[in-house]
Formats: C-alpha cells, sequence, structure tokens
C-alpha cells in the first residue's frame, strides 16, 4: 500500500492547525474550508515524488497558496508560520527516522509501501502536532501579556541548529551507512528540547508574576474603596449624632424657656451643620473623595472648608493626574493650617473658567515652614502644559496657589 496520500493529508493537516493557531479564518464557513483542504491535498499527490528545485518551489507554492485562501492576515504571518512549519516537520522527520534507524536498522524506511514507513508517518506527523500545540500555546501567552511575536524566533532557533548540524558535517550526510546520525540527533534534539522547557517555564514564571502582581492591586484597590466607605460612614454617623444631640438640646432649653441660648443653639447647629455638608457634598467626585479620606485630619484639627466649584469638567486630563494635583494641594492647605492658631484655620477651594483657561486655587493661612510640592505639580502640569502660580499676602497672612491649565476639550 502506498502512503503518499496519508502523508500529504497529514502534512496539510498539520500546517492547517498550525495556521488556524497563529491566523484567523478569512471566512468561519466549515465546507469552503474542507473544500480548500482537498482541493490543495489533491494538488500535492499529483506532484511528483522526484526531488528537484522545482517541485520544492511547486510545493512551496500550494502550502502558501492553501494558507492565503483559508487564513486572512499579512504576508509577513503567513511566511512566518510556513517558516515555523517547515522546521518543525523537517526537525520531526529527521528525529523519527533517526531513532527507527537506531531501532530498526535492517528496516526498509526508505520504501513507501514498507511498514517502516507508515510508522514513521504516523510518529513524526504526531511529534509535529506536539509541537505545533507547544507554539500556539506559547503565542497564546505572549499575547495575553504583550510580549512581542519575535520571542517565537527564539523557540524557533533550538529546531534551526538540528537542520544546520544536519547538513554541516559529512558524516551525517552518510544516513544509511553511519549509526553516528541517530545518536547525535537525539542527543542535539533532546538537548534542546531542555531548552524549549526552560524557555516555557521562564514565560509560565512571567505569567504568574503577573498574576500575583494583579491579585496584589485588586486587593490593594478593594482595601482603599473599604476604607473610603468606612470614611464615609463614619462621617455621617458623626454628623447625625450630632444634629440628634443638639436637636435634644434645643428640646430641653425650649421646655426650660431659654431662649437666649435657645438661639444660640440654632447658629451652632447651622454652622456645624454648613461645614459639615462641605465636607460630604462639593459638586466634584475626587474631592469628595479626598476631603472625606481626611475628614478626621480635618475635623480633629477644626480645619474650615469652604469650596466654590463653579467649574468641574477636567474630562482631558487623567483622573489619577486630576486626583494627584488636588491631593497635594489639599495637604500643603492641612499642613499649613496645623500650623496657624485656631481662628485661621480656613481653607477656600475654587475652581473656574475664565476665557479659554481653567483655574484651581487653594486659599489658605501662610506659614513660614508650609511647603508645597511644586516638583511633584511640574511633573503632572507640564503634561497638560499648564502652570502654577503662588502669591502670599502678608497683611492677611494668606497663602493663594492657582494652577492655571488651558481647556483641551473642546
Amino acid at each position: 500500500m502506498n502512503y503518499v496520500f496519508l502523508s500529504k493529508f497529514l502534512s496539510l493537516g498539520i500546517l492547517a492547525y498550525l495556521g488556524k493557531g497563529f491566523l484567523s479564518f478569512r471566512k468561519n464557513e466549515f465546507y469552503r474550508n474542507l473544500l480548500i483542504f482537498q482541493i490543495h491535498c489533491i494538488l500535492l499527490c499529483l506532484l511528483n515524488r522526484e526531488f528537484n528545485i522545482l517541485n520544492i518551489m511547486i510545493v512551496l507554492s500550494i502550502y502558501l497558496a492553501y494558507l492565503f485562501f483559508t487564513f486572512s492576515s499579512s504576508k509577513y504571518n503567513y511566511l512566518f508560520v510556513l517558516l515555523l512549519y517547515l522546521v518543525i516537520s523537517f526537525t520531526s522527520t529527521l528525529m523519527i527516522e533517526s531513532i527507527i534507524r537506531l531501532i530498526f536498522p535492517f528496516g526498509n524506511i526508505v520504501n513507501e509501501t514498507s511498514g517502516y514507513q507508515l510508522f514513521a508517518t504516523l510518529i513524526s506527523s504526531f511529534t509535529s502536532l506536539v509541537a505545533c500545540k507547544i507554539y500556539i500555546r506559547i503565542k497564546e501567552i505572549s499575547q495575553c501579556f504583550n510580549i512581542s511575536n519575535i520571542l517565537l524566533f527564539t523557540f524557533v532557533y533550538p529546531l534551526i541548529i538540528i537542520v544546520f548540524m544536519s547538513f554541516v558535517y559529512n558524516d551525517y550526510i552518510k544516513i544509511t551507512n553511519e549509526m553516528l546520525l541517530p545518536v547525535m540527533c537525539f542527543i542535539l534534539i533532546f538537548s534542546n528540547i531542555i531548552i524549549l522547557f526552560v524557555f516555557y517555564k521562564s514565560i509560565k514564571e512571567i505569567e504568574l508574576h503577573y498574576r500575583l502582581k494583579d491579585s496584589i492591586e485588586k486587593e490593594r484597590l478593594l482595601n482603599v474603596k473599604y476604607e473610603l466607605l468606612n470614611q464615609n460612614y463614619k462621617t455621617n454617623f458623626k454628623l447625625l449624632h450630632n444634629i440628634l444631640h443638639y436637636c435634644k438640646k434645643l428640646s430641653l432649653q425650649n421646655q426650660n424657656n431659654e431662649y437666649d441660648d435657645l438661639s444660640t443653639t440654632i447658629h451652632e447647629l447651622s454652622d456645624i451643620t454648613f461645614k459639615e455638608f462641605e465636607l460630604i457634598h462639593t459638586n466634584s467626585l475626587i474631592l469628595n473623595t479626598l476631603l472625606n479620606s481626611k475628614y478626621e485630619e480635618i475635623y480633629t484639627n477644626k480645619i474650615m472648608i469652604n469650596t466654590t466649584i463653579q467649574y468641574n469638567e477636567f474630562s482631558f486630563m487623567k483622573l489619577s493626574d486630576l486626583t494627584e494635583v488636588l491631593s497635594l494641594l489639599l495637604n500643603a492647605a492641612i499642613e499649613s493650617c496645623k500650623l496657624n492658631e485656631l481662628k485661621k484655620r480656613n481653607v477656600t477651594i475654587k475652581t473656574i473658567k475664565i476665557g479659554q483657561q481653567i483655574v484651581i486655587q487653594f486659599l489658605y493661612p501662610d506659614h513660614p515652614d508650609s511647603k508645597i510640592d511644586k516638583v511633584g505639580l511640574s511633573n503632572i502640569l507640564d503634561t497638560y502644559k499648564g502652570m502654577i502660580s503662588e502669591e502670599v499676602n502678608k497683611e492677611l497672612g494668606f497663602r493663594s496657589v492657582m494652577i492655571i491649565l488651558k481647556n483641551s476639550s473642546r
């Protein structure tokens, strides 16, 4: 029985499997793709078995034509898949034939009708299929972690060594007479399989590292969310507790006809409610979050926060950059307030649009030891062509810090 058709069928099938792993189907129609496969398989079988340059070029053209009509991709990807397939196919065939010659030195492996040929065809095809599966898996991992496809050529290198070594030495040409080739080829293949294994394990370690890093980051974000929710709960609970306290106090004063004290308590309740409301709601989600995260520090140090948010369209900035800018300014204002006496601890926050410029202003009591991270602010503002302006009113004892940004949201 002649096994030529089986050999061509398996070789084209392996190329199709490799192409499916690296390329996308031109049309995802089963019968269309099956028809193309059958046509190209017949073309390969009709080709005569004579080994010459013309036949090699025709076979390569049939392979390329099959990839082109079945899959959709760039010409470089077609060539890459074909090169990878040829290297894997040649290496698998060389390895299996060498091992069979070592085990069955008197077997007629060249005869296309012999059982040795059938055995060699099946085993080499299986080996090629396993190698393709490994390369497809490596490609999937490289895509998940944005590893360059150039890395795949690193894995081709050990296989190319085998092909190169098979033709360099004259002793390797005498396949039928020398027993050196099977032994050396097996050792060479085994050593390069170890290299492939090391490369693959390295990529798996990179994958695990990224997963661990991603898991740690998710846990950190979850903890931040929990802390913010917990802080919001404490803020709201304290506000309600204070209101209930004043309501009870007002009720007792009303029952006792203490109208002067009643008026004073009403003013106190109004002041504390206004102050707490300014911390809870500022018309800016980011500022709300920052103020709530600093609530304990602001409340403990009796700092009064006043906000006037007339402009809140910062879509041209990254959320992280805007948060960092406001955080640096708020930290500087709080630290300066803590260095001043109680009656001066007032912070005014304003945002306004003037023409095509957006202004963020923080007004707070000045102190010689108060500092602001201008380097950190400048690093962010340079990205948006913004600038920082700082003025100190020595008569009133207040410092004004303004961030001026050009409106880029249009």
